[in-house]
């Protein structure tokens, strides 16, 4: 089962947050879809909606002015629109075209690959990038996989199934696990689900790339995250239903997960250093000319920051609710969970809305209980009533404080004291 349509709403933030990341954008879904078209109506953009799930998903995200949408479905869309095009397979003589480019050692002997691949470029792609990678491997050969995988599978689960058997054990089960990432990743990351070092990830990536096994993402322009992969949603679904039957004893899905959350509990610390270094701009007598430098340096780092929140926002979510469904079984999960409430508190405030960011922390409190921190959660509990008080619930709010003022007490806490009192 595939992650769940995007709703209108959010993909209208992630545009908007492409965009400008320093936007800030009312939580009211009614507010949000009066400003977007507003925001758009001076740009001169083109739109790629990708994958759409249906005409509701998309009609609200329609640009107007200047700007224009390219769509893109597995189904029809029943939209208005200028042009609608239903694209069929490749003509034969571009799917071999794209074969030969694929593989310039066969080129002129790829006709009867380009027809056994039912001339669709995700399966040419397979095609091309394991006769590529195996110089010793011939069409035929290649062919006869193909079709005794074709006898159990469809044509495209056919292709994957013979581009991952060329993979080794190993190698397998680490593609397989790419499956467990909410989007797209770094190579930190996957080294840190493998378990790898940095130019073993980096090869292993890199076969996978060539094998037509994962995609290249978007990329930020620093070199720390300038590579990013992705799965399809086709591809991932493939990988999703094998990885159970495909997992190591030493690496249960479940520990992957853990070792996911773990990382991104880290992406989301380091985004929060970039968004609040210290602004101070040191003696007043420097120069205004050196202010403002520092000052724009100082934007430059927020603003990469949040693009790197908005490129792993979906991973960050994934991780922490991993770590509050299991924190009742797993020790480490709940030791995450808690840590996950306290990361990124400023960072966050641009991207989560005031609800989730209660959930997150309520999720906390129960993770500081199963701990035994309570100390923990009464910082948690502090928070909570903060968050309940801004969102208009001053009974609820109360009780919190309460709460985390007895705790306080209990440890001898002064300085908590102080702050929950006001004193």
């Amino acid at each position: 089962v595939g992650p769940a349509p995007l709703p209108p709403s959010e993909a209208m933030r992630r545009i908007l947050y492409a965009l400008d990341p320093m936007l800030q954008l009312p939580e009211d879904t009614d507010e949000l879809g009066a400003l977007y078209p507003a925001l758009l109506h001076d740009k001169q953009i083109l739109l790629l909606l990708d994958d759409a799930a249906g005409g509701q998903q998309v009609a609200p995200l329609l640009p107007t002015g200047g700007c224009a949408a390219l769509i893109t479905s597995r189904q029809p869309l029943d939209l208005a629109a200028d042009c609608k095009l239903e694209l069929p397979t490749l003509p034969p003589e571009d799917a071999r075209s794209l074969l030969d480019n694929l593989v310039p050692r066969l080129a002129g002997q790829t006709a009867q690959l380009a027809r056994s691949c039912g001339y669709m470029p995700s399966v040419l792609r397979l095609a091309g990038g394991a006769l590529a990678k195996q110089a010793d491997l011939t069409p035929e050969h290649y062919l006869d996989r193909l079709r005794d995988a074709q006898t159990r599978l469809p044509l495209i689960d056919a292709a994957l199934s013979v581009n991952c058997g060329m993979l080794r054990e190993q190698e397998r089960w680490q593609w397989l696990a790419l499956a467990l990432s909410a989007g797209s990743l770094t190579q930190a990351a996957a080294a840190a689900a493998w378990q790898t070092e940095p130019d073993v990830t980096q090869r292993t990536l890199g076969e996978f790339f060539g094998y037509g096994l994962v995609e290249q993402g978007v990329r930020l322009p620093r070199p720390a995250y300038r590579a990013r992969y992705r799965l399809s949603e086709t591809v991932r679904s493939y990988a999703d239903e094998r990885l159970e039957e495909n997992q190591p004893a030493c690496a249960p899905p479940a520990r992957v997960q853990q070792r996911l959350a773990a990382h991104y509990l880290t992406v989301l610390q380091r985004v929060e250093m970039l968004c609040c270094q210290d602004e101070s701009l040191g003696d007043q007598g420097r120069p205004d000319r050196e202010h403002a430098e520092a000052g724009r340096q100082q934007e430059l780092h927020v603003v990469y920051g949040l693009r790197l929140l908005d490129l792993d926002w979906d991973n960050i979510q994934a991780g922490q609710q991993w770590a509050a469904a299991d924190l009742d079984q797993n020790r480490l999960a709940a030791q995450l969970c808690s840590a996950y409430a306290q990361a990124g508190v400023h960072c966050r405030a641009r991207r989560q809305s005031v609800a989730a960011r209660i959930q997150w922390l309520q999720d906390a409190l129960r993770a500081a209980r199963r701990l035994q921190k309570p100390e923990t959660e009464g910082r948690h509990l502090a928070r909570l009533a903060d968050a309940t008080l801004n969102q208009g619930e001053p009974t609820r709010a109360l009780t919190y404080y309460r709460q985390a003022l007895g705790i306080a007490r209990r440890l001898g806490d002064d300085k908590a004291e102080e702050e929950h009192t006001g004193n």
